[in-house]
């Protein structure tokens, strides 16, 4: 992860997946806050598509989320994937913009619109 454009968090995904405890996301999380505060920042991230999540996974983003980000775009490179992704959208949506793409400059222009 880095921030590009000083209020753009970018997140890409290692090649081979880890699947962090809650404990490690815990520590994550208390670490972004030490370094960054409550600052909220736009977020883009590319989704791997290997990467599986449970109910509780998503709840858990669903709660975090919130608290540190302003705007989401998620980029997607199979239409499969970006329908999944709108269609969890449309059940539950965020308290926050998020937009799905299939590339990263239609997602940082986005991103760089919102206020």
């Amino acid at each position: 992860m880095w921030i590009e454009d000083e209020d753009i968090l970018c997140s890409v995904p290692k090649e081979k997946l880890e699947v962090l405890t809650r404990e490690e996301v815990q520590e994550q999380i208390d670490e972004w806050e030490k370094t960054h505060g409550n600052k909220k920042l736009k977020m883009i991230t590319v989704v791997n598509p290997t990467a599986k999540s449970t109910k509780e996974d998503r709840d858990f983003v669903a709660e975090v989320f919130p608290k540190y980000i302003s705007a989401l775009a998620v980029i997607n490179h199979t239409a499969l994937g970006r329908m999944a992704i709108n269609l969890f959208i449309g059940l539950r949506p965020p308290s926050y913009p998020l937009k799905v793409f299939k590339d990263g400059d239609e997602a940082r222009k986005w991103l760089k619109s919102l206020k």
